[in-house]
């Protein structure tokens, strides 16, 4: 229990309420004497603060609506307010409570208290700022008092009756009046006074209202109770066939929280959508359902359904009012999985599952052609037959005035050939309801008629886009005498195979067609030569519009006819249709692989059924390796997708693995690491979805491999690396298949393929890069790659014999005796150690690796190292969003950068000069020269900038040159781009921050657009006109209408860095440096290479103690 301690005894004494009321309180405020707020709460009440202020409704005030029912019910409430904001006078400011009291209430039965409450949400629920809470003070021990509420816990609010905000923006609906009950059960035989407690939790907050405080006698419950918002319903009138669904129907718990619904009671005529067992209803929360009846010749006028539940049976009345299909008409639903239905046609059309009946509808909505749906043929010849067209139909309309599409009907008498005939104009004023149309058509005397509903084109312009528009659905046609209802079927299309179809897989073959008009049954024929139906030859399929041949023959034309039939006859003139199945794919020469590189899917030999909201395709996006992957995805629950491989003979003898990459997401969410070898270690289905690998044996499919939100511990999914020993199957044909389904289709993954292969069983040790270029190294630097794997997929185990390099300037963390297990990998670096030569070097070099079975590996390596006098910076290693190590960022202007959007670096929008980036947070767009990470400039919001990069402080040369690669953000490529920056280049002898030292050198650059045909532009400067100078060079980006640009691959050529000798880097140069040279060459210290090469000799050595002495002594 929460406990809170109430200190002001001496405010809670008051007179009990008189024993054995129904009615122990009822305040509604109303009485209060004051035509303004006032303090002065109603008799037996008490209010207490810890405000000291002059502010009323800083504590708990009754005030009056200016109108009744403004802010609460009636005319007075209660209400306590805090300051909105901090006005720095410190009035009304938090943390504090304020206590309202009600009288003394002697609880001699089973009460309930009830109240009414607002307050602001955002402040109480997000903010946190402020609460209301319902405390009991049990009069027997005062000081000690009971949270029992607060509109902060869902649990209590909940549990009080308050729904939860029908907008979802916070879990009680903002500034709307809510109606709490409590029960004081647990206080039954006790003296009690109920405080309501506005505790404010920070210095600022909101206002709290309370009104219509009752404790009142009720009923103790003892459970759930439900109960439903009406005991009858009557249906619509529908015609026998039709379904008819209820409006909403709502259920209610009226007791305790827990009530769910075990099960319902009805007729077959009856059924009711939904899933009943996820209800688990709080205290008067609600739950609605809906009911279908289908309506038959023998389905009961009158019938009740009775839900079932914890807290007792509820019994709901239904009333249909059915009727049959007028004679001589048929009524068309349009509820069949085949759209449009036989002898219709459709142009535009399609069904919808916003029904007027049943669970489908036609509809059409907008569309920059007429759109049509025309009926079978009608045969209206006879003088008293039935001469009217009947239908319903509803305008979907969201616009603001009316939709510009028409709904109408045409009429043809040659067969449809031509509508010339206008029969009915929709009102297109008439929205958001169902109109039923009655279309006379006794005019015509001829059985070739056809009608055809016209949704009418809208426009389409630049400048207002589209017409407002509406979706018109259609249902419960009534067609007058349809022609041939009396005689045979219809001959029936094809729909698969597809007529002189090529390579059909042979197994399981799918023959499908649309159904037949006045058919009540298909009969299929299927042979080798056209006429000849000896493999099938007239099987009954009864109702079912395909058929399946199990196993076909390979490289065979098929020929094949679908017979419709009834109780007049069997149809005549049915077309014969062919196809040809694929030639003999089946594997038995190995290794095999398939990478589902090419672009026919499912390859030759492989075979994919999908279901009609589950599916196996091929993707060319975001691969595993190469042109294509598979990924399976699902937008319906518990259907299932395969993928069967070829027919897969495996040798009798020696040991074969089988070998594929997989994932339970599709490939754009798998990410592939080419660092680390991830395996699957799914070992049960989540319940969301799965994949799994099944083998065909023996005539039956075993389930092998499963894999369900294989997300590892970092909360990234891999593509996982799975094998399968095939030695149970030595000299055995089997068959692989892939399956996906999944049971929550909006939460579910997808799953994805890629790379299966069959090889013999032996260690497959491979690198994942084909080598490392450590380009430039400083002199007397080390350069560290980034982090390799050395894999093993296959099925032996294999260790490292040795690891050699063929130069000195090379290692790696790869180790003799280094064991690669299967399925196993191993992470490793190669450290590049620069040539210690006054002069650049390229390095060229091959690390070989050995096996214990024999084998050996290459893994190409090279780099420049560079000469004493050139300082390179790739800013590979440089933290990103900030100026690069050694330099000095300048921000001219001292505007802000423009935040980029969806861009993740670091300072995204901040004081930014020049800053580093990298590649993975800009959606890859540098596109640099050498590495992941360059230089950025960024435009402030008016799309100018002036940024300095200042070079740390140098001695120049008579050959000294800065080099460096820049280009524009925009390309060609761009729509509109803006212009790129200007650059400059300057010097400074003096100072590394002011700028009016700096002095241009060479001409400004202004770059033009990049090209990725031609990368990145390089600049170079002549500074040797500095020779024998300490100097600061700076680079210039500005601009006045640019996005920005990038800079990479900076490089000071023959400049010695700071002051020759300074080895410990103080700008002074004494016997504290020899000290350092000396604690270097000992060990003992690490500076760097290029100072303490005093000499210049490429070698750091004794001699350059003695040059450091002389030049200590010279000065």
């Amino acid at each position: 229990m929460r406990k809170i301690y109430f200190l002001m005894l001496s405010m809670l004494c008051s007179l009990a309420v008189t024993a054995n009321a129904q009615t122990l309180l009822d305040e509604d405020f109303e009485h209060t004497q004051s035509d303004v707020a006032t303090t002065q709460m109603p008799d037996g009440w008490t209010a207490v603060t810890s405000y000291t202020g002059s502010h009323k409704g800083y504590r708990w005030t009754i005030s009056k609506n200016s109108t009744a029912n403004s802010t609460m019910s009636g005319y007075y409430y209660a209400y306590c307010d805090a300051p909105t904001y901090d006005k720095g006078d410190n009035d009304g400011i938090g943390p504090r409570k304020d206590y309202l009291i009600t009288p003394e209430l002697k609880l001699d039965n089973t009460y309930q208290l009830a109240f009414d409450w607002e307050a602001a949400a955002a402040a109480c629920l997000n903010d946190r700022a402020m609460t209301l809470q319902v405390a009991i003070i049990d009069m027997a021990n005062p000081s000690d008092t009971t949270v029992i509420f607060d509109i902060q816990n869902e649990e209590d609010v909940r549990n009080s009756g308050v729904p939860a905000d029908p907008y979802g923006s916070y879990m009680w609906q903002n500034w709307a009046i809510h109606n709490s009950k409590i029960d004081l059960d647990a206080y039954q035989g006790k003296t009690i006074k109920i405080a309501f407690i506005y505790n404010m939790l920070k210095k600022v907050a909101n206002v709290v209202y309370l009104d219509n405080v009752s404790v009142k006698y009720h009923q103790a419950l003892t459970g759930p109770i439900a109960e439903l918002d009406q005991t009858r319903y009557e249906m619509p009138e529908m015609y026998i066939g039709e379904k008819r669904y209820s409006e909403a129907i709502q259920l209610k718990n009226v007791g305790k929280k827990g009530l769910k619904v075990t099960g319902y009671d009805a007729p077959d005529c009856i059924t009711i959508p939904g899933d009943f067992s996820k209800v688990d209803l709080g205290i008067n929360e609600t739950t609605t359902f809906q009911v279908a009846y289908k309506a038959s010749l023998t389905s009961p006028a009158e019938c009740d359904v009775v839900l079932h539940t914890n807290g007792g049976d509820v019994t709901l009345h239904v009333v249909a009012n059915k009727q049959a299909v007028p004679d001589g008409y048929a009524l068309e639903l349009f509820e069949g999985e085949q759209f449009p239905p036989a002898g219709w046609k459709s142009t535009d059309f399609s069904t919808s599952v916003y029904a007027i009946e049943g669970d489908k509808s036609a509809y059409s909505g907008a569309s920059l052609t007429d759109c049509y749906l025309e009926t079978p043929r009608l045969d209206l010849s006879k003088a008293d037959g039935p001469k009217k067209f009947m239908f319903t139909y509803y305008s979907m309309f969201s616009g603001e005035e009316v939709p510009y599409n028409d709904l109408s009907v045409w009429a043809s008498t040659d067969g449809g050939e031509t509508y010339t005939d206008s029969l009915w104009l929709g009102d297109y004023t008439k929205t958001d309801t169902l109109i039923n149309v009655e279309i006379d058509l006794s005019k015509y005397n001829t059985d070739n008629l056809r009608l055809r509903f016209k949704n009418s084109a809208v426009t389409y312009s630049s400048e207002t886009g589209v017409d407002e528009w509406t979706t018109y659905l259609i249902d419960r046609v009534l067609l007058p005498n349809l022609y041939g209802s009396e005689s045979v079927p219809t001959s029936c299309e094809v729909e698969a195979p597809k007529q002189g179809e090529t390579d059909v897989f042979i197994k399981n073959v799918q023959f499908k067609w649309r159904e037949a008009q006045f058919a009540e049954g298909y009969k299929i024929y299927i042979g080798k030569k056209n006429g000849e139906f000896n493999v099938v030859n007239g099987a009954d399929c009864g109702t079912a519009t395909s058929y399946k041949l199990a196993q076909a023959e390979y490289g065979t034309t098929y020929y094949w006819k679908v017979v419709p039939y009834n109780s007049v006859g069997d149809a005549t003139d049915c077309p014969v249709w062919s196809f040809s199945t694929q030639a003999d794919h089946s594997v038995s020469t190995f290794p095999w692989i398939e990478t589902f590189d090419d672009e026919k899917f499912a390859p030759l030999g492989w075979s994919v059924e999908n279901a009609s909201l589950t599916t196996w395709s091929r993707t060319n996006s975001h691969t595993f390796a190469g042109e294509g992957s598979v990924v399976a995805y699902s937008n319906k629950m518990e259907q299932t997708a395969y993928l069967t491989s070829p027919d897969i003979s495996v040798p009798a003898t020696g040991k074969y693995q089988l070998s594929f990459w997989w994932g339970n997401q599709r490939p754009v969410s798998l990410i592939n690491d080419k660092t680390k070898l991830h395996v699957n270690n799914t070992t049960a289905e989540d319940g969301i979805d799965a994949a799994f690998m099944d083998v065909y044996v023996d005539g039956e499919w075993q389930q092998v491999k499963l894999i369900s939100n294989n997300v590892e511990a970092d909360g990234n999914c891999y593509w996982a690396y799975e094998t399968l020993d095939l030695t149970p199957y030595a000299g055995k044909v089997i068959a692989l298949r892939w399956r996906y389904i999944a049971h929550n289709y909006s939460k579910s993954r997808g799953a994805a393929l890629d790379n299966v292969k069959i090889e013999a069983a032996t260690a497959d040790v491979s690198f994942s890069a084909d080598g490392w270029d450590a380009y430039k190294v400083n002199y007397g630097e080390k350069e560290v790659s980034p982090t390799f794997a050395i894999t093993n997929l296959g099925s032996e185990s294999v260790s490292i014999s040795s690891v050699n390099f063929g130069t000195e300037y090379f290692t790696t963390t790869l180790a003799n005796g280094d064991e690669l297990k299967p399925a196993s990998s191993k992470q490793f670096t190669i450290t590049a150690q620069a040539s210690l030569a006054a002069e650049s070097t390229d390095l060229s070099d091959n690390m070989t690796v050995t096996f214990s079975d024999g084998t050996a590996a290459t893994f190409p390596v090279s780099a420049v190292a560079l000469g004493s006098d050139i300082h390179y910076f790739g800013f590979e290693r440089d933290a990103t969003g900030e100026v690069p190590s050694g330099f000095t960022g300048i921000n001219a202007d001292g505007t802000a950068s423009l935040k980029i959007s969806f861009w993740t670096f670091p300072n995204n929008g901040g004081l930014l000069s020049f800053f580093v980036l990298n590649d993975s947070e800009c959606y890859n767009s540098l596109k640099e020269p050498h590495g992941s990470q360059s230089l950025m400039t960024r435009c402030n919001s008016n799309g100018a900038f002036d940024d300095w990069l200042v070079s740390p402080l140098y001695t120049a040369t008579d050959k000294s040159k800065l080099e460096f690669d820049a280009r524009t953000w925009e390309s060609v490529n761009s729509v509109m781009p803006a212009k790129g920056p200007k650059v400059n280049v300057y010097v400074s002898e003096t100072s590394a921050t002011d700028r009016s030292t700096f002095k241009q050198v060479g001409t400004t650059t202004e770059l033009g657009l990049f090209n990725p045909a031609e990368g990145w532009t390089h600049l170079t400067y002549d500074l040797s006109a500095y020779a024998g100078k300490k100097v600061y060079v700076a680079i210039q980006s500005v601009a006045t209408e640019s996005l920005g640009g990038f800079y990479d691959n900076v490089e000071f050529k023959h400049f010695v860095k700071g002051l020759k000798g300074d080895i410990n880097g103080d700008g002074v140069l004494n016997t504290t440096d020899v000290t350092a040279l000396i604690a270097h060459l000992l060990g003992l210290g690490s500076y760097s290479n290029s100072l303490c090469d005093v000499n210049g000799d490429g070698r750091v050595n004794n001699s350059d103690v003695t040059a450091l002495i002389n030049l200590v002594l010279a000065q």
